[in-house]
């Protein structure tokens, strides 16, 4: 899911009530240095979230789930943001 720094969801994969969570979440858990309690449709999973700015704009990739595969998964939708976005 790829959130921008308001919590305003950009292209998400998955449940829309999940993404639409992670997505408003993203900028705070970014941006916190500390653990934060969960919404109902994200507790008990595994949250990961990783700022990247593009073009002088915040946004953040985050993700529910993906284990051992989770840390290959983000860096490979950062890539792919990252050459979307600078193409245009």
């Amino acid at each position: 899911m790829l959130a921008d720094d308001e919590g305003l969801v950009l292209a998400a994969a998955g449940e829309q009530g999940v993404c639409e969570e992670l997505g408003a979440m993203a900028p705070l858990m970014g941006r916190s240095p500390f653990g934060m309690r969960l919404p109902p449709l994200l507790r008990g999973g595994e949250v990961a979230v990783r700022p990247l700015e593009l073009n002088g704009q915040e946004l953040f990739i985050a993700c529910l789930g993906g284990n051992v595969a989770r840390d290959a998964l983000l860096t490979a939708s950062e890539k792919g943001v990252q050459r979307i976005l600078a193409s245009n």
